[in-house]
């Protein structure tokens, strides 16, 4: 699932508009309907505070979990809080770079846990 389709998914699940979410993240409507169109990526500030607004890691938004067959994300609340955590880590590493190698990265590290769960 790519990051525009978690997030549509994840907010109508957490029952919030596109207006509701954008305020609650300090953005305007447009940039909510951007982001779900995959017209623009949100930088990676942007993404951490979705994660925090919407209470899910980020391996969550990013796609990398099928949301859809989460029924109840907050009682797994204690495995999100360290994912969560260590998310928070990592983008606290990367949030310097430009979205073009943050997303460079991404792919990177994307490809090193698929080669890391063949060889494991």
């Amino acid at each position: 699932m790519e990051f525009k389709d978690a997030l549509k998914l994840i907010r109508k699940k957490r029952k919030l508009s596109q207006p509701e979410l954008a305020k609650l993240i300090g953005k305007e409507r447009q940039s909510i309907l951007r982001y779900e169109n995959g017209v623009t990526k949100p930088s990676v500030a942007t993404v951490e505070l979705l994660c925090k607004v919407l209470e899910v890691p980020i391996y969550t938004l990013m796609g990398e979990v099928d949301i859809s067959e989460i029924k109840d994300i907050k009682k797994h609340s204690k495995e999100l809080d360290d994912v969560f955590s260590k998310s928070k880590e990592i983008l606290a590493i990367i949030k310097d770079y430009r979205i073009e190698e943050q997303e460079a990265i991404l792919n990177i590290t994307k490809e090193s846990l698929k080669f890391y769960k063949e060889v494991k």
